[in-house]
């Protein structure tokens, strides 16, 4: 591990200057969580570990000492450990660097999972290394005092709340037990072993199990890990739907009288909403050619020869101005919502309220009127937290115009990258060649914004009836012109002009 060790020397080293830009951190925290994965370590385990450590917190650095070796636990005086002073920076990071080469060792490891749209004859069935349970049985037992509970694996009694198990009649938990044995990620193996067994066992099956987010990690029968079981698909929020019926109420006196579509070329783009809307359901690789399919029709229909050049001539500008803003929405969020010393809370809440809206059933939060207190956020903000560099960084890259300038132009770099890159998963996709989740996960958002932002402008031609080629143009000119003029901004409050 002394890549680990060097790695994490120079993460250390980037934190400690307050200086440093958050990206530049970010780099040297990715860089060292790639040398942690080769070495196939458990990055999701060791980062809670080192996390514990490096707050300060006096148990945090008992229990470290414990797993190092240097504590006996029987000997420790929990109850003396909670609220004492917290353990000096130096120690902090001597247990941290110590927890890097902390070597692997043997427990007995059991994992849980759960599957949704599946089923079982009876309510449970025993195979060798794994249990299955009938979620809406098991939970019943475990929560009632049902009369199978003394019947239920041990560690379950550990959970004191309903909402911790999944209890929908299409759900089935998984119990894996993989015995004694060093184990780098535990759940990651157990995930392969519990994958390969539903793979074979439901082949050609109309309806696939489905494997929910969330597991329970189990060691040497305690829960050391536990993350929740989503069940996406339950019943929206009242607000949520609130929205889209005042989103509808909006639009439909707009659209209606222009229905039947008069104009053959949007007619063919406004059928492809429904793909979109399927799209979002769908996974992330089926979705990801629904929304560059839709790109690709747009782009025909204003005459373009590629939807590469399409996205270049018409939503460049757009994206830049886009992922700018974006960067200001994340850091000034984060600044109204972050603890902060009592003495700042009133001052934190006036900027909160000056900036947050809320219409039918929507939270809306004002960037711009958030960006007028940059300077009164950071007398709240830690300043070598990753928010204090990221504030600091937004209020020197917007000082003057040409600050706000070098800002587009570094944006801009990432756009040619960004398109290139969407545009070869596209095809691995579409065609039988390589591709990974991650990179899938990595062009997924902006296959979707980029096509997004086409319905939306193939929309509003529609309902005010203009030409496609016309309103893009339009639409083209108006981003232009938002670039062109911070070459005469003088203060952060001129990239809202429009």
């Amino acid at each position: 591990m002394d890549a680990a060790k060097a790695a994490w020397k120079d993460l250390s080293k980037a934190c400690a200057q307050p200086t440093r830009p958050s990206g530049t951190v970010a780099a040297r925290r990715d860089a060292f969580w790639e040398v942690v994965r080769a070495a196939d370590r458990n990055a999701e385990e060791l980062s809670r570990s080192l996390t514990n450590v490096l707050t300060g917190s006096r148990r945090s650095a008992t229990y470290a000492l414990i797993a190092l070796g240097d504590v006996d636990p029987d000997m420790v005086d929990y109850p003396t450990l909670r609220g004492g002073p917290n353990t000096p920076v130096d120690e902090r990071l001597e247990l941290a660097e110590r927890l890097l080469v902390l070597p692997t060792e043997s427990h007995a490891h059991v994992v849980w999972f759960a599957f949704r749209q599946a089923s079982l004859v009876t309510m449970g069935q025993s195979l060798p290394a794994v249990e299955f349970f009938d979620a809406e049985w098991l939970h019943g037992n475990l929560f009632n005092d049902g009369p199978f509970r003394g019947q239920l694996p041990a560690e379950l009694t550990q959970l004191e709340y309903p909402a911790e198990l999944p209890d929908e009649k299409d759900v089935v938990l998984a119990r894996v037990d993989l015995g004694v044995g060093k184990f780098s990620d535990a759940i990651r193996e157990a995930a392969q072993r519990v994958d390969a067994l539903l793979s074979m066992a439901t082949f050609s099956c109309a309806v696939p199990w489905q494997r929910l987010t969330g597991a329970i990690h189990v060691q040497d029968g305690r829960i050391v890990h536990q993350s929740a079981f989503w069940v996406s698909d339950r019943p929206q929020s009242p607000y949520v739907l609130e929205s889209t019926a005042a989103q509808f109420s909006r639009m439909a006196p707009r659209v209606a009288p222009r229905i039947p579509i008069a104009d053959p070329a949007a007619k063919d783009i406004i059928d492809s909403l429904q793909w979109w809307r399927v799209g979002t359901t769908s996974s992330a690789a089926e979705s990801l050619l629904l929304n560059v399919r839709v790109i690709e029709l747009v782009a025909s229909r204003l005459n373009e020869i590629s939807w590469t050049t399409y996205l270049e001539k018409y939503l460049k500008n757009l994206w830049i101005r886009q992922s700018i803003f974006d960067v200001l929405d994340h850091a000034f969020w984060e600044a109204v919502h972050q603890p902060v010393p009592s003495e700042m809370r009133e001052l934190q809440r006036s900027i909160f309220l000056e900036a947050t809206s809320s219409s039918h059933g929507e939270q809306r939060f004002s960037i711009k009127k958030a960006a007028a207190y940059v300077t009164e956020m950071l007398a709240f903000t830690p300043t070598h937290g990753p928010l204090g560099r990221d504030l600091r960084t937004i209020q020197r890259r917007t000082a003057n115009a040409r600050a706000l300038q070098v800002w587009v132009k570094e944006v801009e770099c990432h756009w040619s990258v960004s398109v290139h890159r969407l545009e070869r998963v596209r095809n691995a996709v579409a065609h039988g060649g390589p591709f990974t989740d991650r990179g899938i996960q990595l062009v997924h958002p902006l296959s979707q914004h980029l096509s997004m932002w086409s319905l939306r402008e193939v929309v509003e031609a529609v309902v005010e009836g203009v030409p496609l080629l016309q309103a893009f143009q339009q639409a083209s000119n108006r981003w232009n012109a938002w670039r062109a003029s911070l070459a005469n901004a003088g203060s952060i409050a001129d990239i809202f002009t429009s």
